[in-house]
């Protein structure tokens, strides 16, 4: 016949320490909401025109090089390859 081993006592928790640990998961879970809210903003932001890109005319994509360009300059941002226009 096998033997239980008998489980280890559990320590008692603090009242302070039961209000650490509160703190401590309050602050992950304000930690995970600031992050959601920033991708949430930054999704909000983002275009979605660009997926259908190969349905653009010719003067739709030179207008969006061009504003690109633009962005970018204001950044200061690397060069952008030119495309030629089909």
């Amino acid at each position: 016949m096998l033997r239980r081993r008998p489980e280890p006592r559990r320590q008692a928790t603090t009242i302070s320490e039961g209000f650490r640990r509160l703190a401590m998961a309050s602050a992950a879970a304000l930690e995970t909401q600031l992050k959601l809210d920033e991708l949430r903003r930054a999704v909000e932001q983002a275009r979605t025109g660009l997926v259908d890109l190969e349905h653009c005319s010719d003067e739709e994509l030179v207008a969006l090089r061009a504003e690109f360009e633009r962005l970018e300059g204001r950044a200061g941002g690397p060069g952008v390859p030119r495309a030629e226009p089909r």
